[in-house]
């Protein structure tokens, strides 16, 4: 059986690889010759927010994150109401994962 952790961390690479502006954006370098880079970052930063907090992440709070990580290192306006998807799906990912819902 998987470890939380180890499950939290596959959903969110499986929800970020299905975010279509964010794919957009390392196929074409939005954020530079290293968007791919800033991808992983975004990954790392997920991860360790989701699992570390001490106290339980707010929808808002990664609609939030999710926004100024696509504006700022993508140069994006994610208008499409992606990000709002993308923040319930994280949301989702990490109430079952308490729930051991994996």
């Amino acid at each position: 059986a998987a470890k939380p952790n180890e499950a939290l961390a596959c959903g969110i690479r499986l929800t970020l690889d299905e975010w279509q502006v964010l794919t957009l954006a390392i196929q074409n370098s939005w954020g530079g010759p290293d968007s791919k880079v800033k991808a992983d970052y975004l990954f790392e930063d997920l991860c360790d927010w989701f699992t570390k907090s001490e106290k339980p992440v707010k929808q808002t709070e990664i609609e939030d994150l999710l926004f100024e990580v696509i504006r700022d290192d993508f140069h994006v306006e994610a208008e499409d109401g992606s990000v709002e998807f993308m923040s319930k799906r994280f949301f989702q990912l990490i109430r079952d994962v308490k729930a051991k819902k994996f």
